[in-house]
């Protein structure tokens, strides 16, 4: 079971896909006023934990039909929209209308009330996704867990190069123009 920070009542929306053209784009929704938007803007009836499809409307216009997910805690939904950016917009207009504050780059990382994870890393992990432009910044930003939890649980200087042969090796591979290696079992993109 995923733990997560509750939100803080503030109504907040946040796109959690890369922005720009695309197949979809989920935007996540969260705060107090969660169902009474979803009950006025979604014509099909959500239920915690289930994806429905149904179509986002703004009065009589259907700006998209989209899949929603309600959260068990029904404080948060994710709407995965189709990803065209005039669709993203329409959303985010109608969300704004509807008193959510819409987190944008200028406030990346995310707040971690609207991102979930198992504990502080993971959290910390996925507010910092949108951040990542390249598959290299995706991957080491996701390898950030695990790696954390490896440093934690062994001693500190297991992690640090103890001899002149560790550290040879190590540079052997930036030489050899390797982009990732592994040292104690952690994945590490050497710079």
């Amino acid at each position: 079971m995923t733990m997560t920070i509750e939100p803080n009542g503030e109504n907040q929306a946040a796109l959690l896909t890369a922005s720009g053209a695309s197949a979809l784009a989920v935007v996540r929704i969260s705060g107090r006023d969660v169902e009474a938007f979803l009950q006025a803007h979604f014509r099909a009836t959500v239920r915690p934990g289930r994806c429905v499809h149904g179509n986002l409307v703004d009065g009589e216009e259907v700006i998209d039909d989209p899949v929603i997910v309600l959260h068990e805690n029904r404080l948060r939904a994710d709407i995965s929209l189709h990803g065209g950016p005039w669709v993203v917009r329409r959303c985010f207009d109608l969300l704004m209308r509807e008193g959510f504050f819409i987190a944008d780059a200028a406030r990346l990382p995310l707040d971690q009330t609207i991102v979930d994870g198992d504990d502080d890393i993971e959290r910390e992990v996925a507010a910092n996704l949108p951040l990542a432009r390249t598959e290299l910044a995706l991957r080491s930003i996701l390898a950030q867990p695990a790696a954390w939890r490896r440093l934690l649980t062994d001693p500190p200087a297991a992690v640090r190069p103890t001899s002149f042969h560790h550290e040879q090796r190590v540079t052997d591979r930036r030489q050899r123009g390797d982009r990732e290696a592994t040292v104690n079992g952690a994945l590490v993109y050497p710079v």
